[in-house]
């Protein structure tokens, strides 16, 4: 169910049919706010970058990686150390032997 427009003055169109009205407020060419008649208290505006989903997301991403690593990283340390250990436990002192 399309519905049509008729510009009736820069930024402004109406309703083919219909008592709805949309008004676009224009900065420098740039469409800054949507205006809908039919929803007074509704306003639509652009999302700012830097609160994009995508933006967010990949930061986030980063920030939950980079702390996996971290763990991961420890963990390994940890076990490469005990692994240190438990063979100079078992291995005979070749000085002694003789």
């Amino acid at each position: 169910d399309a519905r049509q427009w008729v510009e009736t003055d820069p930024y402004v169109y109406e309703e083919v049919g219909g008592h709805d009205v949309l008004a676009f407020e224009v900065t420098d060419g740039e469409v800054d706010v949507l205006n809908v008649n039919s929803e007074p208290t509704g306003v639509y505006q652009s999302v700012p970058f830097h609160e994009r989903q995508l933006v967010t997301g990949g930061v986030l991403g980063t920030a939950v990686a980079g702390f996996g690593l971290s763990l991961a990283g420890q963990g390994g340390h940890s076990a490469w150390q005990q692994w240190k250990e438990y063979r100079t436990d078992i291995e005979p002192d070749m000085e002694n032997s003789e």
